[in-house]
């Protein structure tokens, strides 16, 4: 009897804690909805001021270059090469996260792996699942 008494305080503790935890699951969800708002506010009003900045050192630039070399064209030549060489720049470093990403090394253990137990399989002739028999 004392042994039901033991098993049923266990059951009832470790239901318990599952109900704890699933609660304090719960409240970290609805904190975290309550923070989505101010942190997608704030992730706008950066990338606004980063684009403001961004803009205004540009125009900063090619206003030094037009006055430099008293040409317009070429102001504005040397803006768009310093972004597309920018844009490549981080075109080729994305490129470079994302194939570290992908995790290479694993998948190319698993396949070859995978092909070698394929190769141990024992190859049969008979025809069990076929439909003509």
């Amino acid at each position: 009897m004392d042994a039901l008494k033991q098993l049923e305080a266990l059951i009832a503790a470790k239901v318990s804690i599952i109900r704890t935890v699933l609660s304090l699951f719960r409240l970290e969800a609805k904190l975290a909805g309550l923070s989505v708002f101010p942190l997608l506010l704030n992730v706008c009003m950066l990338l606004v001021i980063f684009i403001t900045v961004w803009l205004t050192t540009m125009f900063l630039l090619g206003y030094f270059v037009a006055l430099a070399f008293n040409s317009f064209l070429l102001a504005l030549f040397v803006i768009f090469l310093l972004n597309v060489g920018l844009l490549l720049g981080l075109t080729k470093y994305l490129s470079y996260n994302l194939s570290n990403m992908s995790f290479q090394k694993t998948r190319e253990y698993f396949s070859q792996n995978q092909s070698a137990e394929h190769e141990k399989l024992k190859k049969t002739d008979h025809c069990t699942n076929c439909s003509d028999g």
